[in-house]
């Protein structure tokens, strides 16, 4: 019998409290920079996109009666292909981690110190995010129990502080931002996205229930309107400027009465969100140690999760000083090959026939 490792309900749970948190540090002010006050709606379509293929792959996942990603392709194309396309994944997930990670580095060390933190303040991070490899699915689903409440109340908090100065005249009008921009936007703006890749790796993993789709997609949509309401929120605010807002949780509530009154308030939902992004930018790194250990045919070994990590945290090191070169990189160029193993690869599984493995 099939051991699941995590339930529909932490699935739904790591969607709004993961997926969710790592968008709200820059993801804003980037959007801005495209889109202008339609930076929403770029991020409203990135979602419906995500949505369509999530939807589509718990859909199709049913044809393969519980087969896990690896195991359908192990019955179609064979275990060293398997390997090979796991092989491609794991990179991709790499990949997906780098930009994040470095983006809640820079966050944690601008904005959470009063003194010039040394180049080693965030290393520490590699020997959790080790150990949270190692634990894999499980330890999403569990601290997804967890950080779900944390990050909710945070963004709400966050939202509550805009809307005091939000001026929503600042979204009008409507009717003169070319739509190419808003599909610009999204494009370039999409590393943040596809969080249908993490659905993709749960199937077989988690046993279906009563509304699985509906509770699953309930929880996406709840993560994109909490993102939408954010994203407009802060251009309300800020107007023009919100292009430069790149660290959003201590900037929103800057000028609040509540924070003007009582004090920096902002910062402890700026602290929550930076706690619930230490799991969030791990969860990538857990899918690539998943991705690696089925390559080399081991299983919950602890010296998988950290040769990732001492990778990661050594390109960090020497990277640092170029979040922005390499996030420009990737969303122009790498952004195309996420499209392609998010979305084309799913899609090829139509083709692909149901098949049986032994246990």
């Amino acid at each position: 019998m099939r051991e699941y490792k995590i339930s529909v309900r932490q699935i739904c749970f790591s969607l709004v409290a993961f997926s969710l948190a790592i968008k709200m540090i820059m993801l804003t002010a980037v959007t801005a920079s495209i889109s202008g006050r339609m930076l929403w709606l770029s991020a409203i379509v990135n979602f419906a996109v995500d949505g369509l293929f999530i939807l589509y792959i718990l859909k199709i996942s049913e044809k393969f009666d519980g087969l896990d990603f690896y195991e359908i392709l192990e019955v179609n194309i064979g275990k060293v292909g398997a390997k090979i396309v796991f092989a491609l994944y794991a990179i991709i997930f790499f990949v997906k981690a780098y930009i994040p990670i470095l983006e809640q580095k820079t966050f944690i060390e601008i904005t959470l110190y009063e003194t010039s933190p040394t180049i080693l303040t965030f290393m520490p991070f590699f020997i959790f995010s080790a150990y949270f490899c190692f634990k894999g699915m499980r330890a999403i689903g569990r601290c997804a129990d967890i950080a779900v409440w944390l990050t909710v109340l945070a963004v709400l908090g966050l939202i509550a502080l805009t809307l005091q100065n939000a001026d929503f005249s600042e979204l009008l009008p409507l009717a003169d931002i070319p739509l190419t921009d808003v599909l610009s936007g999204g494009i370039k703006t999409s590393l943040w996205y596809f969080d249908s890749l993490y659905i993709l790796f749960f199937i077989g993993h988690f046993k279906r229930e009563k509304l699985t789709k509906t509770k699953i997609l309930g929880a996406f949509a709840i993560e994109g309107l909490m993102i939408a309401v954010f994203t407009a929120a802060t251009f309300a605010e800020f107007g023009v400027l919100t292009e430069r807002q790149f660290f959003a949780p201590v900037k929103v509530g800057l000028f609040s009465v509540a924070t003007l009154n009582i004090g920096r308030i902002d910062y402890i939902a700026a602290f929550v969100i930076a706690t619930s992004n230490v799991f969030a930018i791990a969860v990538p790194l857990v899918f690539c140690t998943y991705c690696v250990n089925k390559v080399i045919g081991v299983d919950g070994k602890v010296l998988t999760p950290v040769i990732i990590n001492a990778i990661m945290a050594a390109l960090i090191l020497f990277t640092e000083k170029y979040l922005y070169v390499f996030f420009g990189f990737i969303s122009g160029y790498a952004v195309y090959a996420f499209a392609f193993f998010a979305y084309v690869v799913p899609l090829i599984m139509l083709f692909l026939k149901k098949g049986s493995i032994k246990r």
